[in-house]
This record gives C-alpha cells, structure tokens and sequence, in this order.
C-alpha cells in the first residue's frame, strides 16, 4: 500500500500564523470526531511527503472550523509551508462516526420514519438555523413540513440504510402547506 492509499483526507489547512505555530483548518464533511481526540497532526504536502507533527493545542471552532498549534518542535518554515496543504489520517486509525456529525446536505433524498415504522416523507433538503439544523420533508401524501433536527425528535440517523427515525413530531412539526404546527 502507498503512502496515499494509505491515508484519509479529513481536513485542509487555510491558513497559518508561522509564528504561533499555527494553523488554520478547514474541517472536511462529517469529519469532526477525528478532530476531538488529535494529538498528533498528519500533513500531506504538495511535494508528496507527509509530515507527523505534534499537537500542542487544539480548539474546535465549530463543525467546519478548527485550530491547531504544534509544538516547539516544528519549525516556522515548516508551519509556513503548510497553507492549502491536507489534513490526513491513517485509515486504521479512523474513528467511528458521530451520528450528529452531518452536513445538511447529506440528510437530502434520506428517507423519514417513525419509530413504529410509519412513512412520514422523504428529506427535501435541510438547513442550519442559530439555534439548530431544521430539515425539510416532503410527504408521502403531498406537501410538506419543517422538523427541527435536535435529538428530542431525532431518535437515529441512518446514513448506510439512507433513514431518519423520528419519535413523536407533534408539537415540533410545522406543515409548510399551513404554516401551523402538525397536531
């Protein structure tokens, strides 16, 4: 296996402050849950080589966003060659993936189902709000309605069988046809 069969991009660097040491990440889709536990950063590099640096520090901004500061023992030039460079990981060392680690658009064409099994529509699309992620689905029997995506109506997210089970909707539904909460 070659060095790049061998790794999984999960992220790109930004940007960098050579001086902190710093870089800049963009986090790739559903690819949070390997950032919470890095200690040691892979970089590929443009040259081909890939470099292993520690990890000094490192601050989740958000889902997309994430700051990393390597140790004293890389080298600013090293840090300053970094930008636009990828961010890897062994694919055995790949952690499982959250199921709230999702781009809206991945929740698209997903299938929604109740807990009992009934067929409630298919997932239109989705969309981030300030206070959460709202998806919006299109019935079985014509139109449409809007489900907040928080785990008191969201019981899984299927991602291989292409489903969302949902426990009781009532109260958090709002029919698009309406604009009224579903009773």
């Amino acid at each position: 296996m070659t060095d790049a069969e061998a790794y999984v991009s999960i992220g790109r660097i930004r940007s960098v402050n050579p001086a902190r040491r710093e870089l800049h990440i963009d986090i790739g889709k559903g690819r949070r849950s390997e950032f919470e536990t890095l200690e040691w950063l892979h970089v590929s590099c443009e040259s081909g080589t890939t470099l292993r640096c520690r990890v000094a520090a490192l601050r989740i901004d958000s889902d997309k966003k994430a700051t990393a500061t390597l140790t004293a023992g890389v080298s600013k030039d090293v840090v300053r060659g970094m930008k636009g460079a990828k961010v890897v990981v062994l694919e055995e060392e790949l952690q499982p993936r959250s199921p709230w680690d999702f781009a809206p658009e991945e929740l698209t064409d997903m299938t929604m189902v109740t807990v009992s099994g009934e067929t409630l529509g298919t997932v239109a699309g989705a969309f981030e709000t300030a206070a959460h992620m709202v998806i919006e689905v299109e019935k079985t029997n014509g139109g449409s309605f809007l489900l907040p995506a928080v785990r008191e109506v969201v019981k899984e997210i299927d991602f291989e069988s292409r489903r969302i089970v949902v426990l009781d909707i009532e109260g958090f539904a709002v029919d698009d046809d309406t604009s009224e909460q579903l009773a």
